[in-house]
């Protein structure tokens, strides 16, 4: 299953196919371009990198308390 926490690429990999989609859905439907539809897939890569950063899995916590016990011990 696919964590989107420990790996941002993922949800980059989506908005690559919102990206296509979004150039079909501009081409099957000229008339209805709008600046604003080219913020759909910069928010998915936004969201991506977000939940990276917010959210701390099990390996950076273990990562983190083992950097900080090495410094303890110095």
């Amino acid at each position: 299953m696919l964590n989107f926490f420990e790996q941002p690429y993922t949800l980059i990999g989506a908005a690559i196919i919102v990206l296509f989609g979004l150039f079909t859905y501009r081409s099957v439907f000229p008339e209805k371009c709008s600046r604003h539809q080219w913020l759909i897939p910069l928010s998915v890569v936004a969201l991506a990198f977000a939940l990276d950063y917010s959210v701390k899995t099990d390996h950076e916590k273990v990562n983190t308390l083992i950097d900080k016990l090495m410094k303890a011990v110095e």
